[in-house]
């Protein structure tokens, strides 16, 4: 896409399996379709995967819990300093 043209994406969820979710995206431009996808995403905590990661994983739900909150508008949240991800364990 050329530098200053804007594209306008939507993302719909089409199913929620336990840990797997199906979405559909698509995006357009002036009205036409630019690009579409259908993903499977599969959730899981770093932890699980090795106890050792634990910390990291606790400070990346946090941080993303932050952004969201912000995203919709949560006042009480913004004071909630986000965690460096350069933070050792």
């Amino acid at each position: 896409m050329e530098p200053g043209r804007q594209m306008a994406v939507t993302v719909e969820l089409l199913e929620r399996n336990g840990a797997l979710a199906v979405i559909r995206g698509k995006g357009q431009t002036n009205g036409n379709s630019t690009v579409s996808a259908k993903l499977t995403l599969r959730a899981y905590c770093l932890a699980d995967q090795d106890f050792a990661l634990r910390p990291l994983d606790e400070r990346i739900v946090h941080n993303l819990r932050r952004h969201c909150a912000l995203l919709q508008g949560n006042v009480a949240m913004k004071s909630t300093p986000v965690v460096p991800d350069s933070v050792n364990p």
